[in-house]
């Protein structure tokens, strides 16, 4: 019976140890859509012709970075 439950306690806390480190990747790629579009946000519009960017593509930019390609 000891054993099981050890087994019961160990699938809860993988499964709890998997919920924090979503939370916390979660948290970074908002950190770093937010840091990403603050800096895109402050280049002038030459700037971003450069790098072929619009103002109005600013978040979108800035989530491809954050979140992947397939944002």
């Amino acid at each position: 019976m000891t054993s099981i439950a050890f087994a019961n306690t160990a699938a809860r806390s993988s499964a709890g140890t998997g919920f924090f480190r979503d939370l916390m990747d979660g948290l970074a790629r908002r950190r770093s859509f937010a840091r990403t579009r603050a800096s895109l946000e402050r280049l002038s519009d030459a700037a971003l012709a450069d790098i072929g960017l619009e103002r109005g593509d600013i978040p979108s930019a800035a989530a491809r970075a954050a979140y992947g390609a397939n944002f």
